[in-house]
C-alpha cells in the first residue's frame, strides 16, 4: 500500500525554490519513505547560497531552516542524506507507541512496520531534530512524549521486565537529548534559539515546576511527575491564584 503525492518531484522543487528566495520557511509533512525521499530531493536541489556553516559542529545547514516532519518511515538509504541536507526534522515521540500505529502495521510489511520512527539513527546522521506534540490529533503533554521517547514503550506499560513490549528499542534515545529536542531544537525552528529554549541569563523565563526531578525517576514513569507550577515570561500563570 502507498499514498499518493501531493505534488510531483519538480513541481515541489520549484515551489520550494521560489519560497526559498521570497525568505519563507517551508513545513513538509511526510509520513511515508517516498514523502521524505521527495522532500529531501527538492531540498538537495537548492543552491548552495541557500545554506550557511554551523559554527558549533562545522556543518552546513539551511538558511531557511527547512523541516521536514514526522519521517514515520524513511529508506535506509536516505537517513544519511536527511542528515547531510541539512533540513529539521520535526518528530512527535507520542507517536512512537506501538499501539499509535497498530493499524499502520497492517497496511506494510512487517519488515518495514518495525522500521518506523527511527529517532536515534536520524540523530546520528546529523540532523537537528525539534519535537512536538502534534496536538491537537495527540496528547499536547511533552512528559508524555518525553517517556516514550527514552523507553519506545506505550505508557500504560510500566515494568521494564521481559514482558514490557519495547517496539523499535535501539532507537531509543536517552532523557537529555529528548529533552534538548523539545527546548533547544524547537526554539531553532522557530528562530528563537537566542531567546528562549534554555534557562539561562537574558532568556524569557518560560518553565515548570515538577514535584520531582525527571532525570532521578523511572524512565516509565516520567509522565507521573505532576506540574506544580508554570511561569511564562518570569510570570507565574498556574496555578491562577499563585504569585
Amino acid at each position: 500500500w502507498r499514498g499518493a503525492p501531493i505534488y510531483e518531484q519538480d513541481t515541489l522543487k520549484q515551489m520550494i525554490a521560489v519560497l526559498d528566495g521570497e525568505g519563507f520557511q517551508v513545513h513538509m509533512h511526510c509520513t511515508g519513505d517516498a514523502a521524505v525521499a521527495l522532500a529531501i530531493r527538492a531540498l538537495e536541489a537548492l543552491g548552495d547560497e541557500t545554506r550557511e556553516q554551523e559554527e558549533e559542529e562545522g556543518r552546513r545547514r539551511l538558511k531557511r531552516r527547512h523541516i521536514i516532519a514526522h519521517v514515520q518511515f524513511i529508506a535506509p538509504s536516505d537517513i544519511e542524506r536527511i542528515g547531510r541536507v541539512g533540513a529539521m526534522v520535526n518528530m512527535s515521540p507520542y507517536w512512537f507507541q506501538l499501539e499509535e500505529c497498530a493499524y499502520v502495521n497492517t497496511l506494510v510489511r512487517d519488515d518495514i512496520g518495525c522500521t518506523q520512527y527511527p529517532c536515534r539513527s536520524i540523530m546520528e546522521s546529523g540532523a537537528v531534530l525539534c519535537f512536538g506534540s502534534d496536538w491537537p490529533v495527540s496528547s499536547m503533554v511533552p512528559l508524555e512524549g518525553l517517556q516514550v521517547a527514552v523507553t519506545r514503550k506505550s505508557l500504560s506499560e510500566e515494568e521494564e521486565g521481559e514482558g514490557a513490549r519495547k517496539w523499535n528499542y535501539d532507537q531509543k534515545i536517552t532523557l537529555k537529548e529528548a529533552w534538548k529536542f523539545y527546548s533547544q531544537g524547537s526554539a531553532r525552528a522557530n528562530f528563537r534559539e537566542k531567546d528562549v529554549g534554555m534557562l539561562k541569563t537574558g532568556f524569557s523565563a518560560d518553565l515548570i515546576v515538577l514535584d520531582q526531578d525527571p532525570f532521578d525517576v523511572d524512565p516509565a514513569r516520567i509522565s507521573k511527575c505532576a506540574v506544580l507550577r508554570t511561569l511564562s515570561r518570569g510570570v507565574s500563570v498556574w496555578p491562577l491564584n499563585s504569585q
